[in-house]
């Protein structure tokens, strides 16, 4: 148990860090994407770094917090995620083509696949009133609650709140593509 000890003494301090570095790799990574099954996918890895925040949360002493606060988030990402798929899906096969582009005009095409993926990508986006916003926000409260305990739970909660900023920037641009894109 002791070599466990020392494993956890190690991992602990470097989580935090490794959550930060996860979300700000797959919100830099996405932001270029025009295949839009890779801008999911690299999006999922900035979800899997706020996931993460849960984690940190139960290093934080507030376990219960962090527990639920995975729970909620898994649960609104997996319904968006899967929304999301879908239409994504049905769209590029009906074009065999993955890019963004296939989006253009989706509006005027097929009105309920544009609602879907648009309710579907600003709940990923973390936009009130969604599942995505109170996921995130369940997520960044407690480690909020324990930046005291060093500037790493501060710069975790920066780049958080930054990722949150660049998901935005690519997830408006699917909303942009369905709706004003000719």
């Amino acid at each position: 148990h002791a070599s466990a000890s020392a494993h956890e003494a190690l991992l602990w301090p470097l989580l935090p860090w490794l959550a930060a570095t996860t979300i700000a790799y797959g919100s830099l990574c996405a932001i270029r994407q025009r295949n839009l099954k890779r801008l999911i996918g690299y999006a999922g890895i900035a979800s899997a770094g706020y996931l993460l925040l849960g984690i940190v949360a139960l290093r934080g002493g507030y376990g219960m917090d962090g527990y639920q606060a995975i729970l909620y988030y898994l649960a609104g990402y997996l319904f968006a995620i899967i929304a999301a798929f879908v239409v994504i899906s049905r769209v590029t096969r009906d074009s065999d083509d993955e890019d963004i582009s296939v989006l253009s005009g989706l509006h005027r095409r097929s009105p309920l696949m544009a609602s879907v993926l648009t309710l579907a990508i600003v709940s990923l986006a973390g936009i009130p009133p969604l599942a995505g916003f109170l996921g995130k926000f369940l997520l960044l409260k407690p480690v909020i609650a324990a930046a005291g305990q060093g500037s790493a739970y501060t710069a975790l909660i920066i780049v958080a709140l930054v990722g949150v900023v660049v998901s935005l920037y690519y997830y408006f641009g699917i909303i942009r593509e369905i709706f004003w894109s000719t």
